[in-house]
C-alpha cells in the first residue's frame, strides 16, 4: 500500500507517496506528517507518477536523517521507500537499525518482513523474524500490519494453520487487508475449498478490483473446480500477464 504523505519541511509543503508507510502526526516544527489518501501502481495507478513521488519521499527522508540521524521513524520510512525501488541492501541496513533503536517499530518490522520475503531469505532467517513478530503480538497491541507480517512469514514457512489464525486477527482490525485476504485465499485453495476461496476473492476484488492478481485468483478457483480450459481462457485474456499468471499457464 502506498500512503500519500504531506511533508512540511523547512517551511515548504511537499506531497509524496510512501509505500507501506504508517502515517502519524508529529508536533515537530521541522516536519509534519499526515495521511491524506492512498495510491498503488500495482492497482492500476500511474507508475511514472509514483516513481517521481518516491524520489521526492527519498529526498525528504534523507534530509530528515541529516537533521536527526537517529530518528527511527524517518529511518524506517526511507527503508520502505528504497525497498519499493529494489534497493534492498541499503533498505535492510536502515530497517535493521530502526528496529535496534526501537524494538517496537511496527513500520520497520512490516517493511523488513516484505524485504525478507522478496529476497527469498533462508528459513532460519525467516524463523528468527517470526519469533520477533510473535513477541510483538504477544507483548503489545500491534496494528494489523504486524499480524499480517506474521501471517506472511508463517505462510512462507509452511505453517498454514498458524498463518490463518494470524490473518484472521489482521482482518478483524482491517477487513480489507490485502495480504491477510491473500493468505486466507491461498489457504482455501490449498484445502481444495473453491467456495471459501471465492468468498475471499470477492472481498479482495471489492477492495482491489484493478489488481493484476485478480485474474490469477479467478483461474486458481477454476482449477480447483476442475475447469482447466476455463482457467486458461481467463489467463489468456490478460494483456500484460504478471509472473504469477505466466506461471499458472
Amino acid at each position: 500500500m502506498a500512503v500519500v504523505v504531506a511533508f512540511v519541511l523547512m517551511g515548504a509543503l511537499m506531497v509524496v507517496a510512501v509505500p507501506g508507510l504508517l502515517a502519524f502526526v508529529f508536533g515537530w516544527s521541522r516536519m509534519t506528517v499526515i495521511q491524506t489518501g492512498a495510491i498503488a501502481a500495482a492497482d492500476g495507478g500511474d507508475a511514472s507518477v509514483e516513481l517521481e513521488a518516491s524520489a521526492d519521499a527519498e529526498a525528504a527522508f534523507r534530509r530528515a536523517l541529516e537533521l536527526h540521524p537517529d530518528w527511527n521513524f524517518a529511518m524506517a520510512s526511507l527503508g520502505s521507500v528504497l525497498l519499493t525501488r529494489g534497493e534492498t541492501a541499503e533498505a535492510e541496513k536502515l530497517l535493521v537499525r530502526a528496529i535496534e533503536l526501537d524494538a517496537q517499530n511496527f513500520p520497520a518490522y512490516s517493511a523488513l518482513t516484505e524485504l525478507r520475503l522478496k529476497t527469498n531469505a533462508k528459513p532460519d532467517v525467516l524463523r528468527g523474524l517470526l519469533h520477533r513478530l510473535m513477541d510483538l503480538t504477544a507483548k503489545s497491541k500491534p496494528p494489523a500490519s504486524i499480524w499480517t507480517a506474521r501471517a506472511a512469514v508463517e505462510d512462507a514457512l509452511g505453517s498454514v494453520d498458524a498463518a490463518k489464525l494470524s490473518a484472521e486477527k489482521a482482518l478483524l482490525m482491517e477487513p480489507s487487508n490485502r495480504t491477510a485476504l491473500t493468505v486466507m485465499f491461498n489457504s482455501a485453495i490449498a484445502d481444495g475449498d473453491a467456495t471459501r476461496a471465492a468468498v475471499y476473492l470477492g472481498r479482495y476484488e471489492k477492495a482491489y478490483s484493478a489488481s493484476p492478481q485478480v485474474p490469477a485468483m479467478h483461474a486458481r478457483i477454476l482449477l480447483v473446480q476442475g475447469k482447466p480450459v476455463e482457467a486458461l481462457a481467463v489467463l489468456n485474456a490478460v494483456a500484460k500477464p504478471s509472473p504469477d499468471i505466466v506461471a499458472l499457464r
